[in-house]
C-alpha cells in the first residue's frame, strides 16, 4: 500500500504519461510510470541506498520513456518495464 507520493511529474510530450515516486512504509520507495492516462501502472522498487531521501521525479521534456529520479536516469523499455540505466552526475 502506498503511504505517500513524494514526487510526481507529467510528461510535457504526452499528457497520458506520468512518473511518480512513492513511499511505502513497510517496503521502501518505488518509482511508478503511467503510459495510458492512468488505466495501468508500472512500478519498480528503488534501492534506498541510492538516495534514501528522494523527493522528486522529473519527466524528460523530449522523451516519454525517460525520467530522472533517485539520482538515476530511468527508462521504460518497449514493454513498459522500468529500468535504472545511469547514475546522475554530481
Amino acid at each position: 500500500m502506498i503511504d505517500t507520493f513524494t514526487g510526481i511529474s507529467l510528461s510535457p510530450v504526452n499528457s497520458n504519461v506520468l512518473w511518480a515516486i512513492a513511499q511505502q512504509q513497510l517496503s521502501g520507495q518505488y518509482i511508478y510510470r503511467i503510459a495510458d492516462g492512468g488505466a495501468a501502472w508500472t512500478n519498480t522498487k528503488i534501492d534506498n541506498t541510492l538516495n534514501p531521501g528522494n523527493l522528486f521525479a522529473l519527466a524528460d521534456p523530449l522523451n516519454v520513456r525517460v525520467a530522472w529520479a533517485s539520482s538515476h536516469l530511468w527508462t521504460a523499455d518497449i514493454l513498459g518495464r522500468i529500468l535504472a540505466t545511469r547514475r546522475c552526475p554530481g
